[in-house]
């Protein structure tokens, strides 16, 4: 038979693994939402010409598109980032709720 504090432990060990989890969850979400917002705002862009933009205007224009892609690709990228730290998480409680 488990103790109090045996009892107590494993409480609070599944609670901060849950939080791990949890928190891993939601830095995956919030990244994906930069990377959404930043691929907009390029789309945005591109999409802002008229025929009577200068080719200097243009190309500022496009430039900008770019660096919106690469900021939403870098945020894309910590997404996939906290979303294997989130797989990994659940493959090892798994695996050690198994081995119960």
């Amino acid at each position: 038979m488990k103790s109090y504090d045996d009892f107590r432990d494993a409480m609070t060990e599944g609670v901060i693994r849950s939080s791990a989890i949890a928190l891993s969850g939601n830095k995956s979400r919030q990244a994906g939402i930069r990377a959404e917002r930043a691929y907009s705002q390029a789309r945005s862009k591109l999409k802002r010409g008229d025929k009577n933009e200068t080719l200097d205007d243009k190309l500022e224009r496009i430039e900008g598109a770019i660096e919106d892609i690469l900021v939403g690709l870098i945020a894309a990228r910590y997404q996939l980032g906290h979303a294997t730290a989130l797989n990994v998480a659940g493959h090892l409680m798994t695996a050690r709720n198994k081995k119960r």
